[in-house]
């Protein structure tokens, strides 16, 4: 998602639009950066790690 930027010098902004994971465990597509109780998702630590420029995520995911 980040390398997008590198594209075209037009691309100045990037949108995260599904915070949320999905309703139910059985749903098969899940995008969201938070499951579904609002616990951080592993993707969680990608954006927060280039967005505050820190090379480790203080955040613990779903995965942890």
């Amino acid at each position: 998602m980040f390398s997008l930027t590198g594209i075209s010098r037009r691309i100045t902004r990037l949108y995260v639009f599904q915070w949320t994971g999905g309703v139910t465990k059985k749903e098969r597509f899940d995008a969201g950066l938070t499951d579904v109780h609002g616990k951080a998702a592993p993707g969680y630590c990608v954006i927060y790690e280039h967005v505050l420029h820190k090379r480790s995520c203080s955040v613990k995911t779903v995965k942890d």
